[in-house]
């Protein structure tokens, strides 16, 4: 008999294991429209629904109630609505409901059930199966293990093909003649093991180990208010599973889904932890959410694994030791050492495997990150994977890149939002291997296959920086407004924290919880489909609304903080001769700096007389100027770590020298670099004055737009072909000299491009070789790439690129697949092309998408996508971009202009009075002194478990360096980003190259 016939038949047979037994009882109806967790408006009370009615319209969420006792052995629920739903048992949830989801164990006794569904289609939704049903165990054995045996044969060698032919062909003809049915199957099952028995010792080498998982995106194609109700669904589910097989273990990242657990669902959540102290929940992944792992900073992925793990900790009593992110879209360089530090032993992505170009050559290796540090990773062939015989085969296929033995980690069950495994797929798991020409096949849990497979065992292979994924380049810029967000409140929950600490180190109260919670939103809106732009719109409104709150919040802590540190400054007496100076002072300010070096910076103050001026600390007139806008510009000198203070004057007129600026029709300098425009406003030429060279000569409008329509993927990604169909702007609207004066010159321009309108102001400073380009754009484009592109002089091989806590060089030259997969890449703060004398740097205050080629800089500014997100990125954006020209081709030059770029300034008025707070602070002050070229402090935080303070160095450079703390800090004991103490007698001081450290220790103010 064919093995398509055979197939057949036993399909046929297949249906006959599930008999209906009696239809469920009438079931009443109430609708609603679900507003968010727990709030549920326009209520309507409906009549009883039965099999085949409407249970909901489009939009709204149904609950379904019914009442009985309906247990029997072998008996279940089959409810089937068209649809994602959760039943709940005596108001907890039980069991998910969906089409891989329709068979539940019935609990035994009375109880009050409820379905809540919700109905997301455009289409009303009718109930399609509510029944109690008997399943045949043995005919369901029978026919599962006949079915997967000819997907095997259809694979396998001719012999094992004729074998089962055989095989099946006789159980059908005992079949035919058979009085007892039952009988027949139990005697086909006996039969059949016999046969099978004869090739248990035909198996292919390895072993598969079926790991039962769901990935659960936190919001995606559905906001994240539904993705609270997949968890219920998904996690029931699962605790379901553990009860019915001994051998199931559970697998679940992102401490943010627990909580929503925790918060919404109480009495799930308590099954939970009951369900993790018995092993049959395993919590993986460290990190809060599952991130995007390119675009964050390196505090916020050290506060994903520092917040993740803690919770899991207080939570559960466990700490995971294996980060857990399959979907993520390409991996910084930096978090191998990140993720050592925090007590992670191994790595574990899919998203590798779904490269467009090279095929990753292992599938587990060492991955050395750019400090030096080595984590093993490996990488299983997909995520959300069925259980059949051609499923374990490619698994199996694809482990054959690997170097170590062949043990195959394979992650079943269904997800992206959620669902988990199927009782179908834990019997096929059973019996997959009764079957010969596959490996081994069993269950197992994660922490237990890394520990014998991956931890401790010979990895021949290393990959050194970082994991591209040659995929999704489009996700570094798509839905800037969300990144935009992301980098201000990065820089200000930082601010508000080191201000915080320095201000409870002279005796303030520290908002620990306030910021603790400000980082958790941050956290969460960084999860690898909001941040990279790819979810629906209702996903970037919500994420919109939190950052806003996060915003008011941190404004509020800020501007307290900043005011319990301004009352303590002196300011009586001017640290000058002349004693009556204060008799013309009007305002005074405090001017705070955050970074780790002393810097001279441009702060804008608001509401000030023209004739205002300004003198520092020691009653020297500062550089001045009143701009356009109304508001005053003013040079000021910032000492490391601390603060300066200012006076605003009346009528103190200045002593520098004249504006050192040139300005003519179409070219302007200031003495160091001069910018010259075409005819259409463009910036042709921009030339470094101190070595008579030019060094950016552009052979375009330096705006570029391309035709942006990927094939696939469409707000992920950017075709490689992309640049093949471009254009300029259009029109110059206008074109005109803004400012002028001794701290600023600029140019204004304006283009009119298709829908959307675009107008810079292209500003130098004086004794500076950065030239800003700050940008409003009304945008109303669809599928057009908007990027800056910059033609240099500058010939090197390498590019550099700011990454989380270090920088990162890529070539720029395409002689393999490998580079001509790089066309776009990721980077924060800014991009640099140098040569052995002297670069250029492309800044940024909210960007990430760059492109670099032989001797082009290029910036990815704005997209136009309309799937999933029809109108993303339409409307209003502002924001800035700078060229650096500079001769430190080590780019610490580049490093701190691009702080400045990005720093807010943190400016309070202070009264012109006695100082009344805690403790007198002197008019100009450094809080902490370091002796350092390239390691920075980073971040000044409370630490978790005590008083203490938490601070982070890193080194940027590049080079070995040793740090000298000259005032400010006493520092107890190094620990690991965990703030665990890491037992070693005093502090070593001495940083390599990339390296992260931490110590704790006191503020010595």
């Amino acid at each position: 008999m064919r093995l398509n016939v055979i197939k057949r038949r036993f399909e046929e047979f297949r249906r006959q294991a599930f008999l209906d037994i009696t239809p469920l009882p009438k079931m009443r109806r109430t609708t609603s429209i679900y507003e968010s967790p727990g709030v549920y408006k326009d209520q309507k009370e409906s009549s009883d629904i039965t099999i085949g009615e409407v249970w909901a319209k489009p939009t709204e969420t149904a609950f379904l109630s019914f009442n009985g006792d309906f247990w029997q052995e072998d008996h279940w629920f089959d409810i089937s609505l068209g649809s994602e739903a959760c039943l709940f048992v005596d108001g907890v949830p039980y069991a998910g409901l969906d089409e891989n989801h329709r068979l539940i164990p019935i609990p035994k006794g009375v109880h009050e059930y409820k379905i809540e569904a919700f109905n997301k289609s455009d289409t009303p939704k009718v109930l399609l199966r509510a029944h109690v049903i008997f399943v045949n165990k043995d005919l369901d054995l029978l026919t599962n293990l006949a079915l997967e045996a000819v997907k095997l044969a259809e694979k396998s060698d001719p012999i094992i093909a004729n074998a089962f032919e055989e095989v099946f062909t006789k159980i059908l003809v005992s079949f035919s003649s058979a009085s007892d049915f039952d009988g027949a199957v139990k005697e086909a099952l006996a039969t059949l093991d016999t046969k099978l028995r004869k090739y248990e010792h035909n198996k292919l080498p390895g072993k598969l180990v079926l790991i039962p998982q769901s990935h659960i995106d936190l919001a995606w194609l559905w906001p994240e208010k539904e993705t609270v109700r997949k968890i219920s669904r998904t996690f029931s589910t699962a605790l379901r599973l553990g009860e019915l097989y001994d051998e199931f273990i559970y697998h679940q990242s992102q401490p943010q889904l627990f909580s929503h657990a925790k918060t919404y669902y109480p009495k799930l959540y308590t099954e939970i932890k009951k369900a993790v102290r018995s092993g049959k929940f395993k919590l993986v992944g460290g990190m809060w959410v599952e991130p995007d792992c390119n675009m964050p900073s390196g505090e916020a992925f050290v506060r994903q694994l520092l917040y993740g793990k803690k919770f899991f900790k207080e939570e559960f009593g466990c700490v995971p030791t294996v980060e857990w992110l399959p979907d993520v879209f390409g991996f910084s360089p930096s978090l191998p050492q990140l993720f050592v530090d925090s007590g992670t032993k191994a790595f574990m992505t899919i998203k590798t495997g779904w490269n467009d170009t090279n095929k990753m050559p292992d599938c587990v290796f060492n991955w050395r990150g750019i400090d030096g540090t080595s984590i093993p990773v490996f990488i299983p062939k997909a995520l959300n994977e069925d259980v059949t015989a051609p499923d374990v085969i490619q698994a199996m296929e694809n482990s054959k890149r690997t170097t170590i033995l062949p043990v195959v980690a394979h992650l079943i069950g269904y997800g992206d939002g959620g669902g988990g495994v199927t009782i179908e797929q834990m019997n096929k798991g059973r019996l997959l291997s009764k079957l010969p020409a596959l490996p081994e096949v069993e269950f197992g849990d994660i922490d237990s296959y890394v520990q014998d497979n991956i931890i401790g065992k010979p990895i021949k292979h290393t990959w050194d920086g970082e994991l591209y994924l040659e995929l999704h380049r489009g996700t570094t810029t798509s839905q800037a407004r969300n990144k935009k967000w992301n980098r201000k409140l990065e820089f200000k929950v930082r601010d508000v924290e080191i201000l915080s600490a320095f201000s409870h180190a002279i005796g303030s109260e520290y908002p620990k919880t306030e910021i603790e919670e400000a980082w958790k939103v941050i956290l969460k809106n960084q999860m690898h489909d909001i941040l990279p732009g790819s979810s629906i719109r209702e996903v970037y409104e919500k994420s919109e609304k939190d950052y806003l709150e996060v915003d008011r919040d941190l404004n509020k802590l800020k501007d307290k903080v900043l005011e319990d540190l301004a009352k303590n400054i002196e300011v009586v007496k001017n640290d000058n001769t002349m004693d009556n100076i204060d008799l013309d002072v009007k305002k005074r300010f405090v001017v705070f700096n955050t970074v780790s070096f002393a810097r001279k910076t441009l702060i804008k103050i608001a509401g000030l007389p023209k004739n205002a001026s300004f003198i520092d600390h020691k009653g020297k007139v500062l550089l001045s100027q009143r701009l356009k806008d109304g508001n005053t510009l003013v040079e000021v000198d910032l000492p490391e770590m601390g603060y300066t203070t200012i006076d605003m004057v009346i009528n103190r007129k200045s002593q520098v020298k004249p504006s050192s600026f040139t300005v003519s029709e179409a070219e302007f300098d200031n003495g160091l670099v001069s910018v010259s425009f075409g005819e259409f406003g463009n910036v042709t030429e921009i030339k470094d004055l101190e070595i008579d060279e030019v060094v950016i000569k552009n052979s375009k409008h330096h705006l570029q737009f391309f035709d942006d329509r990927p094939l696939v993927w469409d707000a992920w990604e950017i075709d490689a072909d992309y640049a093949e169909v471009s254009f300029e702007p259009e029109k110059l609207i206008s074109f005109k000299l803004k400012e002028n004066g001794p701290i600023c010159t600029s140019f204004e321009a304006s283009w009119k491009v298709n829908q959307s309108t675009i107008t810079q102001e292209i500003a130098l400073y004086q004794k500076s070789k950065r030239v800003d380009f700050k940008t409003k754009v009304d945008w109303q484009e669809k599928h057009v790439l908007l990027k800056t592109i910059f033609d240099t002089k500058i010939r090197s091989r390498y590019a550099t690129f700011d990454v989380a806590f270090g920088k990162y060089q890529r070539p720029t030259f395409q002689n393999t697949t490998w580079e001509r997969a790089q066309y776009e890449v990721s980077a924060h703060k800014w991009a640099d092309l140098s040569d052995g004398s002297h670069g250029v740097s492309l800044l940024n205050d909210c960007k990430y998408g760059y492109n670099v080629g032989d001797q082009t800089l290029g910036l990815s500014l704005l997209r136009a996508p309309t799937y999933p997100d029809k109108d993303a990125d339409n409307g209003s954006h502002e924001f800035t971009y700078s060229v650096l020209l500079h001769e430190d081709v080590s780019c610490q030059k580049t490093i701190k202009e691009a702080y400045d770029l990005n720093l807010e300034s943190l400016v309070k008025e202070i009264p012109t009075s006695k100082a009344n707070g805690i403790r007198p602070l002197p008019k100009k002050h450094s809080f902490i002194e370091l002796k350092s070229q390239g390691v920075f402090l980073d971040t000044i935080k409370l630490a978790e478990k005590s008083n203490d303070y938490i601070f982070r160095f890193f080194e940027s450079l590049g080079r070995r360096e040793v740090l000298k703390v000259n005032s400010g800090l006493k520092l107890i004991d190094e620990t690991d980003l965990l703030e665990n103490s890491k037992n070693k007698e005093g502090t070593n001081m001495i940083f390599g190259p990339y390296k992260v450290k931490t110590f704790i220790g006191r503020l010595d103010l």
